[in-house]
């Protein structure tokens, strides 16, 4: 080996790791000041709260994450639909850590369990009506705190996603709005709209190419909820997105969080 080759090889993976170290120095520092703008509490599980620019909070949003996620997951997507609706708090529950079933028992933070990925609308989903008491008492702290159910929007990603559904169209009060992302609505067969649910302003958005949770069940759970008689549903459909998000999408959700929770 020359003595240029013997001395470049050290130095460019010295280079390298200094690099490494400012890319993972800077990406903890960017996650730290997102979450400096949240505040922390515990009630069993983790709660982070965005709260509303320049005073009291007038709306709230409930925002839910999916499987294996955290509400730190979606610190900075909250951020970023705030925007829309400066005047609204953001509210980011975490799930409780418990085992999938269809990850082989694995423990992660789940909503409730996932046995297959073929019969969603028949699944046992255990679990759920304790994460749908869990939602129901964050709406009632929103609601004890002054805000009113008429100015909360219960929304959420995947899993999350189809808590929201499962929650906000099942619920007895009316509430402002119910977004689900890449969600579906889970445990179909034993779901049943209810009377505000029927009238609930609802937005259901969906990458064409998911592949986790399919189009094709998206679709399911639009035809589903039509026929028990929902009249203000809005179905968006984004060519070539998978299980994720994409700009068009947070600007669709912003747009219906400005319009179901405007400014008093």
């Amino acid at each position: 080996m020359t003595p240029f080759l013997a001395l470049l090889i050290p130095c460019s993976y010295a280079v390298i790791c200094v690099l490494l170290t400012f890319l993972l120095y800077t990406s903890a520092k960017g996650e730290a000041q997102v979450l400096n703008k949240f505040s922390m509490a515990h009630d069993g599980k983790e709660v982070l709260t965005l709260p509303a620019q320049g005073g009291a909070a007038s709306a709230a949003v409930i925002l839910i994450h999916g499987l294996g996620d955290s509400a730190q997951g979606w610190a900075s997507g909250a951020m970023q639909l705030q925007e829309h609706v400066p005047h609204a708090k953001f509210v980011l529950p975490t799930a409780p850590t418990s085992p999938v079933t269809l990850n082989g028992g694995y423990k992660m933070t789940s909503w409730y369990d996932i046995e297959s990925l073929d019969n969603r609308e028949a699944e046992k989903a255990a679990g759920l009506e304790e994460s749908r008491e869990y939602i129901a008492g964050l709406v009632a702290k929103e609601i004890a705190g002054g805000i009113p159910a008429n100015r909360i929007v219960v929304s959420g990603f995947s899993q999350g996603g189809a808590m929201s559904l499962v929650f906000g169209l099942q619920h007895t009060e009316a509430l402002a709005g119910v977004v689900s992302m890449s969600g579906y609505l889970v445990a179909a067969d034993r779901f049943t709209l209810s009377a505000a649910g029927k009238g609930m302003p609802t937005l259901m958005c969906h990458g064409t190419d998911d592949a986790v949770v399919k189009h094709s069940w998206g679709l399911q759970s639009r035809a589903k909820l039509e026929e028990q008689g929902i009249a203000n549903l809005q179905f968006k459909e984004y060519p070539g997105m998978g299980h994720s998000s994409c700009p068009q999408e947070m600007s669709d959700v912003g747009a219906f969080l400005k319009a179901r929770i405007p400014a008093l």
